[in-house]
């Protein structure tokens, strides 16, 4: 071809050029994708719906629209603030707990009672394992303070709330919140002691850890004739304690509330029975022997209130001489208590029975000695009048967790 016939060259520079210079750099430079590119239609659709990052869920408490709804008065707050109550997650149906009800599990119970022992009143909110920051029941979420000026709008939102404290804090939560009221007025106020360095409770609270709880956990769990119907007393309801407490709660669902039962069963059974054996090869001299553990852990008990009457410095109603209940005291109570609650006159005080017992061994066991049931009852009359009365103490709600968990066997 002759130079009069030859194309003519693309000038240096043109956009052709550079588009093309641009092509080979971006093929030379992105590094080979392992996947194939997303099919056109696909990627239109990705940009019509982009990813979004959820903020975290909220704790208990924050942001809830319904706190100033349920604001506890505080007759006599000195400051001129108005004061939030801690909110006491427990297991408790939502209609015991508008009244202030004792919860039904001993450990929640425990606490419970350790709350008012040292007078801090609480408001109580159905919950379970499964909303717990520790994976167990009872928690507390501490209450936050907005002065008067402040507007409601920014008091669920300013300050934070504080974190949740777990059940093994509460001591260290009782003993700030007496300082702090002992510094903003001239009254002294009581701490519950926890006898943690008393050789001798920590021996008669292994009695309750281990003896006494596993007769429990049989009884409540793992025993179908312990409970009896509404419609018939005397008959036994072929369903476990535990089941219509905690499975029922949490379940409309009749294939839910099976599966839940029988999860609950499992986990009694290999902390009765231990983790090897379970329920399989368990002979009635096993079970007899479990409850022969439970009253000669009772008699312990009884006997230790009983030589403290011939004590002339003791005051005789609480347990190792200590003129005001202790944590000990708490943890024996929330036995007894429920083992006898139902021998209460409910129907006169406007609460139906819950344990419903219809092997009534272990309440037996309780009315047979008259300290523990003295015990017992001295309490209920000095920090549970209102109980007896029928009356609310304090506002209740209800936790979505509580009808999703499976997780209950922490007792």
């Amino acid at each position: 071809m002759s130079p009069a016939t030859a194309p003519p060259q693309q000038p240096a520079g043109t956009p052709k050029t550079q588009k093309t210079q641009k092509m080979a750099s971006s093929l030379t430079s992105s590094p080979p994708s392992l996947f194939p590119p997303i099919p056109a239609p696909l990627q239109r659709l990705f940009d019509l719906v982009p990813l979004i990052i959820y903020p975290a869920n909220a704790l208990p408490g924050d942001d809830d629209p319904g706190l100033d709804s349920l604001d506890n008065d505080l007759a006599g707050d000195s400051d001129g603030s108005l004061s939030f109550l801690p909110t006491l997650y427990v297991f408790i149906e939502p209609a015991d707990a508008a009244r202030g009800r004792a919860s039904f599990n001993p450990t929640c119970l425990k606490w419970q009672t350790f709350l008012r022992f040292a007078d801090i009143p609480v408001r109580l909110a159905a919950s379970s394992n499964h909303a717990s920051p520790t994976g167990a029941l009872p928690f507390l979420q501490p209450s936050r303070r907005r002065t008067p000026s402040q507007p409601k709008s920014k008091a669920t939102t300013t300050p934070q709330p504080p974190r949740p404290i777990p059940a093994h804090d509460f001591p260290e939560f009782v003993k700030k919140n007496a300082q702090e009221s002992q510094s903003s007025s001239s009254s002294s106020t009581v701490i519950p002691s926890t006898l943690r360095d008393n050789p001798k409770a920590a021996a008669y609270q292994a009695l309750l850890d281990t003896s006494l709880r596993r007769a429990w956990l049989h009884a409540v769990y793992l025993d179908e004739t312990a409970s009896s119907t509404p419609s018939t007393p005397k008959k036994a309801s072929g369903q476990s304690i535990a089941a219509r407490l905690y499975a029922d709660a949490a379940s409309t669902s009749p294939l839910i509330r099976c599966a839940l039962a029988g999860q609950l069963r499992t986990a009694a059974a290999a902390e009765v029975w231990g983790s090897s054996s379970g329920a399989q090869a368990v002979t009635a001299s096993a079970t007899a022997q479990l409850y022969r553990d439970a009253e000669a852990a009772l008699a312990a008990l009884s006997t230790l209130l009983t030589e403290e009457d011939a004590n002339e410095e003791a005051d005789g109603r609480y347990f190792f001489g200590s003129h005001e209940p202790t944590l000990f005291d708490a943890a024996v109570f929330s036995y007894t208590h429920l083992l006898l609650e139902d021998d209460d006159d409910n129907d006169q005080n406007g609460r139906r029975p819950r344990f419903r017992w219809h092997n009534r061994v272990l309440p037996d066991m309780v009315r047979a000695h008259p300290r523990l049931v003295e015990h017992r009852d001295h309490i209920v009359a000095r920090y549970w009048p209102k109980q007896d009365a029928g009356e609310s103490e304090t506002a209740a709600e209800k936790t979505p967790a509580a009808d999703t968990s499976a997780s209950w066997i922490q007792v």
